[in-house]
Parts: C-alpha cells; structure tokens; sequence
C-alpha cells in the first residue's frame, strides 16, 4: 500500500482560507475503503478524520483551515515599548503562524492503517483580500508587514510596525536605518534566517522634519518615509493586527470624548411610619421615590483623521474591520482596549474627493463603576 500526495499548502498560506489536502492511495477501489487524515499539533493528536473517496480518481480531499485556524491566537497584545527602538517584541508559533502535521492513512479490508504518508505545514494569521482590494497581502515579497503607503508622525505619538525578517534567501544581516536631516542613526541587527516576525514601537526624534526607515533582510530591501506633521488640536493614537497577521499604527488629529452611563435603581415608597401612622415624609429635602444606588459607564471617542490619500483609505479598511484595536495613551505609555463601533466603511478616492478625512468611532473596553451609595 502507498499514498501519493497531490496537494498540500505551500508558500504563505492562509490560515483564514481553504487549506486543501488531497491524496491518493493504491487501495482507493476496495469495497469500504477510506481515507485517513490526522492532525497533529507538537505531536499530539488534534483529530482524525475519516473521508470517503472523492471524484472519478477516488482521491481523500479535506480542507483543514477550520482546524489549524482554532490554533491562532493573538488574544495577547505585545508588551511593546514604546521608548525603546532597540527592544522589538517577536511574534511566534500560534499568533503570527501555525505548525501542524497531517498525517495520511487509511481504512481498507475493515483494517486502518495510520501514518502511510505525512508531512509538515504552515499556516499563517493573514487575510486574502477581495479581488476589488489591490492592496493585496503578500508576505512573502515585503519587509515591513503593512499596506501603508507612508506614515504620517506627530511630536511625541509612537510609530509601532511589524517586519518580516525572513522575507527570502540571502544574508542574515537585518538592519533598521533611520534618516532625519542631514544626519544618520543605525540601529542593526543580526538575526538567525528562520521565521520570525518583529514589531517594533517607538517615537520618532523630535528635531526631525523627514525620516526614512530603510531595511534590509535576507536580501529584500524595503523603505517606509516618514513626514511630519503638526496638528492643532489634541492626537490620539491606535494601534490593530492588520490584514498580514502583525500590528500598525495610525495617528488621528483630534478626538471627542463621551460617556454612555447606565444607571441601576429601586423604587421606594414616600411614606415613612410615625408612632402608629403612616405619614409622607416632609422636609426641605423631597423623598427619592426612584433611588439610584449605583452607576457604571462607558467612555467612547470618536476620531478624526487628518486629509487621506487614497492609498491611505485603502490600508485604514484594515483598521476598521480589525479585531483588535488598543488606543495608546501618552499620559501614562498603556494600551488600552478598544472597539472600532462602526459598521461599513466607504472608499475615498482622491481623484473625486480632493480633500477627505476619516471619521471612526471607538468604545473602550472596560466599563467604569462609580461609587455606590
């Protein structure tokens, strides 16, 4: 007995897409038979799989994605520091990628047999856009793990970005170079030429008028211009897992801050007893027939953009529909939960819309308790 392997996923695929196996066994035409697909994750048994033969060729066909998918978590935000450049925060197994194994057996004569082929797999935490969004994911071909065309920095907001340092075949040399007026600041680093994603948080120097981020690694070159900006009223800055999988940053020029409060109460009677009688209660100060005993609140900004290109709508349609988003206080350098509230987003095309800015609105996680009484 064998078992050829026709199809398997390869390059950068995509945990949130189909995963396809498909194979073929030289028992597939015996009475009862079946395919046998075992998942392993660090060698132990995630689950086995018993799938008729399918099509004229009476191949095993499964899409795994369902599976390895259960494996992705990136409930944990990164402790980045916000102060260190030099400090990036690795994102591994499980949150940036999934190994798994599958291997291949087969029920024939009413006998399994387990492991007859197998191999090992990767699968990763980006996204395929649809085919109307040009800005494609591809990891493979990019250092720095972004759709951003560019990045727009405020005195005294952090940049966070991701980078890729295994972005194809070559040196192990990986190296950050930070341009700013007339003068160069080298930040490099050597790391081992294996799978390994870096975000990186830092405040650009403040004397500064124009920056460039140069990298190199594993024989990609890639460069993110910075442009400085000023803004008249207070920033506010976001930081969300983007579409490959890593974090970005987007900086907002002003931000309006309201509170939703929920009120939890009782009804009393206005009437008190007094010797033997009923009386209504008097005094300079009316009886509370509907007492509040405690309060809990909610706060909830709504953010806005300076003016966008449309590369920049572009990329922010990640934002959006990101499901982690943290709000990043300068007051105290924390990241604070949030929930991007709104519900569809509209493409601007700068083109048509000359000017246009972006409004989003978000809701911070955790509720406030006022005091009880």
């Amino acid at each position: 007995m064998s078992i050829t392997i026709h199809q398997s996923p390869s390059g950068y695929a995509s945990a949130h897409s189909e995963l396809w196996h498909v194979v073929e066994s030289t028992n597939k035409a015996v009475a009862g038979f079946q395919y046998v697909f075992d998942i392993y994750k660090a060698g132990n048994l995630v689950t086995r799989v018993k799938n008729s033969p399918y099509g004229s060729n009476k191949v095993g066909v499964l899409d795994v994605h369902n599976i390895v998918r259960a494996s992705l978590s990136s409930t944990d935000f990164p402790q980045i520091d916000i102060d260190e450049f030099n400090t990036p925060v690795e994102l591994g197994s499980d949150v940036f990628f999934t190994d798994y194994d599958v291997r291949y057996g087969e029920v024939s004569g009413g006998v399994t047999t387990a492991n007859i082929s197998s191999g090992t797999y990767k699968a990763y935490n980006n996204y395929p856009r649809t085919q109307w969004d040009r800005k494609a994911s591809d990891i493979s071909g990019n250092v720095f793990l972004t759709n951003r065309p560019g990045i727009k920095w405020y005195a005294g907001e952090p940049v966070v970005l991701t980078a890729n340092i295994d972005s194809g075949s070559g040196s192990n040399e990986f190296d950050f170079v930070i341009t700013r007026t007339g003068t160069s600041n080298y930040v490099d680093k050597s790391y081992a030429n294996t799978e390994k994603v870096f975000v990186f948080g830092f405040v650009p120097p403040e004397s500064a008028k124009d920056v460039s981020l140069f990298s190199t690694a594993s024989g990609f070159t890639s460069v993110l211009n910075f442009e400085k900006k000023c803004a008249k009223y207070d920033t506010h800055t976001l930081v969300f897992l983007n579409a490959f999988g890593g974090y970005d940053s987007f900086t907002f020029v002003h931000g309006k801050l309201t509170k939703d409060t929920e009120r939890k109460s009782f009804e009393q009677l206005k009437w008190k007893l007094s010797s033997n009688n009923m009386v209504e209660k008097i005094g300079n100060v009316y009886n509370e027939s509907k007492k509040v005993y405690a309060g809990e609140y909610s706060e909830k900004m709504q953010l806005t953009s300076d003016i966008l290109s449309t590369g920049e709508y572009d990329w922010l349609a990640e934002l959006v529909s990101s499901p982690q988003v943290y709000y990043y206080s300068t007051e105290n350098a924390e990241f604070y939960p949030v929930m991007i509230t709104d519900t569809n987003y509209e493409f601007k095309d700068d083109r048509i819309n000359k000017a246009d800015f972006l409004t989003v609105n978000i809701e911070f996680s955790d509720k406030t308790n006022t005091q009880f009484r």
